[in-house]
């Protein structure tokens, strides 16, 4: 992908995270060790420009994952102009969780709720449910650090048994591969997966297309995490037109912000 960011560049939360995806990537196949990809994480997680954060993968075997600009109309970036009209997004709101809830009670298909779902690997009802189902029995534990869920693997941050000031890290994709973890705050309650609705999580994939103004989706992911201030989950989508939003909820299905894609910024 042609790098037309400058050096000076400020990186956005969203650039963050996508350098985030690359290192669980570097990790998973064998490219970082633990201690290698805590570092890295906690360094792009810091990153004021993008030259910084680019300097972090920059020797990893993986595509650059930041775009390059979209066209600026030259207005200043604010938060409002990454929020929608506040009346549209009541009605969007409105209208998803409604989505959501025909989900819970039944759809067009209730015997294969992936049909109505549409089909997203680990990313679908089915899917959401395996990796949650898997964790429990495999793993021991409903409670984690951090959940990243992408169509063809996840990768989750237990507590170390032994040391509750650490994660173990586990990559998976139909069979668990357990690599060194990272540091950890022990004054941070873990996420409990049971809290999470999996209907409406599951609803919110399929409907993050209209939630954040994207005409396509290419790509999904949903990253479920605890933090000071509680459990935080953020539903990605984007394109190859470089075109991204993302919605953050809580474990209910409860909007608590939207970031569409501004076709203007």
């Amino acid at each position: 992908m042609p790098n037309r960011f400058s050096a000076s560049t400020r990186a956005t939360d969203n650039d963050r995270v996508l350098i985030c995806r690359t290192l669980d990537a570097g990790l998973a196949d064998g490219q970082l060790s633990g201690a290698e990809h805590e570092s890295r994480v906690s360094t792009a997680m810091h990153a004021k420009t993008v030259a910084e954060l680019r300097a972090v993968v920059t020797d990893l075997q993986n595509d650059d994952p930041l775009p390059p600009p979209p066209p600026r109309a030259g207005a200043s970036r604010t938060l409002f102009r990454l929020l929608v009209p506040a009346a549209a997004t009541v009605l969007l709101l409105i209208l998803l969780i409604a989505l959501a809830g025909n989900f819970t009670s039944g759809g067009a298909d209730e015997d294969d709720p992936d049909k109505a779902l549409g089909s997203r690997g680990y990313l679908s009802l089915r899917g959401l449910t395996e990796v949650v189902d898997v964790i429990r029995t495999d793993l021991g534990t409903t409670t984690v650090d951090d959940l990243t869920i992408y169509e063809d693997y996840a990768v989750v941050e237990t507590i170390d048994p032994q040391a509750p000031r650490l994660t173990v890290s586990h990559y998976y994709d139909g069979d668990f591969r357990t690599t060194s973890g990272s540091s950890r705050d022990p004054n941070v309650p873990p996420l409990d997966l049971t809290t999470i609705d999996l209907p409406k999580l599951a609803g919110i994939v399929a409907g993050i297309g209209r939630s954040v103004n994207l005409e396509r989706v290419d790509d999904v992911y949903v990253v479920a995490t605890s933090t000071e201030d509680g459990p935080e989950i953020l539903v990605y989508g984007k394109n190859d037109l470089s075109e991204t939003g993302y919605v953050n909820i809580e474990p209910s299905g409860r909007f608590v912000s939207v970031y569409p894609f501004d076709p203007e910024r």
